[in-house]
């Protein structure tokens, strides 16, 4: 996959490379709510995000400005599980609107979650196995 940013550098264009590649997000959690600051992702476009999850449950947000098909990859590179959560008023997997998805601490096989918005509300995610 490529970053966004090698694409511009082969001369795209940056909305149309933002949307195409992938855009590096390091985030380190300060929470476990749903919209905490140190876990909220922000922005359009597709992510590859390298979590850090400061203590177990702390919680990273999916983007509330992100655009039907933008896709989010959430690696826990960190020793500790989280939770993944919906922008608010959305749902991961047609769940109950703002519930949270678990995600496996670095090293455990489901440490990486997928997610993509399908509709205005909605995200549809899944855990990619690791070995």
């Amino acid at each position: 996959m490529a970053t966004a940013d090698a694409l511009i550098g082969l001369g795209m264009p940056a909305e149309l490379a933002i949307r195409l590649g992938f855009q590096p997000v390091s985030v380190t959690t300060t929470a476990a709510t749903q919209g905490s600051a140190g876990g909220l992702l922000q922005g359009y476009g597709n992510k590859m995000v390298a979590a850090t999850f400061a203590s177990a449950g702390h919680a990273v947000t999916l983007p509330d400005e992100a655009e039907i098909g933008d896709e989010i990859i959430i690696n826990n590179v960190s020793a500790n599980a989280g939770i993944i959560f919906p922008p608010s008023g959305g749902n991961l997997n047609g769940e109950t609107a703002d519930a949270s998805m678990a995600i496996a601490a670095q090293g455990s096989s489901g440490c990486v979650q997928r997610a993509m918005k399908v509709s205005a509300t909605r995200w549809a995610v899944w855990a990619v196995t690791v070995s």
